[in-house]
């Protein structure tokens, strides 16, 4: 999982930004990424599995569940959210 605009100033400064997006639309297209949501981006394995927004987020990033979601998590609350709110360092 990865954000493009991120990856774009890391790695890909040389190619024009519309193109960079361009080509990752055409992946996209292909089957070869999945779109989360707005400039973020993940790459299934070969079942077409990819690692989930929050595991990626709370591993990799510093980021931490709150809300609902964590009451129940640490069984302060029987109340199952279906929205799940995410802080990051970002």
């Amino acid at each position: 999982m990865f954000d493009a605009a991120y990856e774009h100033i890391r790695l890909f400064k040389v190619m024009p930004y519309k193109t960079y997006l361009k080509n990752i639309e055409l992946l996209v297209n292909d089957g070869k990424m999945i779109r989360i949501s707005k400039g973020i981006y993940a790459i299934p394995d070969m079942f077409g599995n990819h690692e989930s927004v929050i595991s990626y987020s709370t591993d990799y990033h510093g980021g931490m569940v709150v809300g609902d979601k964590m009451y129940k998590y640490l069984e302060l609350s029987d109340f199952e959210s279906k929205q799940t709110i995410i802080y990051t360092k970002k």
